[in-house]
């Protein structure tokens, strides 16, 4: 057996040897690399989005209005007094309705009339038709009640045109109101009212002669000039002459 086994080792070297065999070797092992496709994952993109435009409202530009020119409007004369028993008394730039015993009128025109009446009542109004005398161009109209109370102090009332300054206050440099109030007075009221104009209404007080006198003041005011009506009173007679007053000014009429 072992004798066998040995011939058959030798034949097969002896063969190998004779049909030029190679060496016999162990099959080299091929490395098989695996490749892996990376696909890589994108990640999103940030979209950005602008903040939104602000459009700044544009504020509206301030119009300065300029003041407007007061013109006051030329009316035709009434036709009809408007109360019982009243009259016109007018000079060529201011007509008012007044009671019947109201003297007076246009002091450049009138002032013999004016002064007459005013001498009539005594010498103690020896000031006042000093002042229609001396003064009647500062005047646009002048009236006296001569129904005198038991103060002796008159009732009149009057119209002056004055220039106003910048500010809105009247020149008293050149003011015809100078001599409708005095300096020193006290202001009780004063308003805003509807005249046939707008119009500023005061109420004020003054010592005349030991005697206290009440004073109603309309002003009607336009761009650059103003036109002062003034109702001068005892202060005791003032409360009954008061509607009076009130409805003289209403029938005020500037003639421009």
């Amino acid at each position: 057996m072992r004798f066998s086994i040995w011939l058959v080792l030798f034949v097969l070297v002896a063969g190998c040897a004779l049909m030029g065999c190679s060496t016999f070797s162990a099959p080299t092992p091929t490395l098989a690399f695996v490749t892996r496709t990376f696909t890589p994952t994108l990640a999103p993109t940030a979209t950005f989005t602008p903040p939104p435009t602000s459009t700044p409202t544009r504020q509206p530009t301030a119009t300065v209005t300029p003041p407007p020119t007061f013109t006051p409007t030329r009316l035709p004369p009434p036709t009809a007094t408007p109360f019982p028993g009243w009259k016109k008394l007018e000079s060529a730039t201011i007509e008012v309705w007044a009671p019947s015993h109201f003297v007076g009128g246009d002091p450049l025109k009138d002032k013999d009339a004016i002064v007459k009446s005013l001498r009539a009542l005594g010498p103690e109004y020896v000031n006042s038709y000093n002042v229609v005398e001396q003064h009647a161009d500062l005047f646009l109209l002048y009236a006296l009640d001569p129904q005198v109370g038991s103060t002796g102090l008159l009732t009149t009332f009057s119209v002056t045109f004055n220039r106003l300054l910048p500010s809105g206050l009247m020149d008293q440099t050149q003011s015809g109101v100078a001599w409708q109030l005095p300096r020193q007075t006290i202001l009780l009221d004063s308003r805003n009212v509807a005249l046939h104009y707008a119009a500023e209404r005061r109420v004020v007080d003054a010592v005349a002669h030991n005697n206290l006198v009440r004073y109603l003041v309309y002003t009607i005011k336009s761009t650059n000039y103003a036109w002062v009506l003034v109702f001068a009173t005892p202060e005791n007679e003032f409360y009954t002459r008061l509607p009076i007053f009130e409805q003289i000014a209403l029938t005020l009429r500037i003639k421009q």
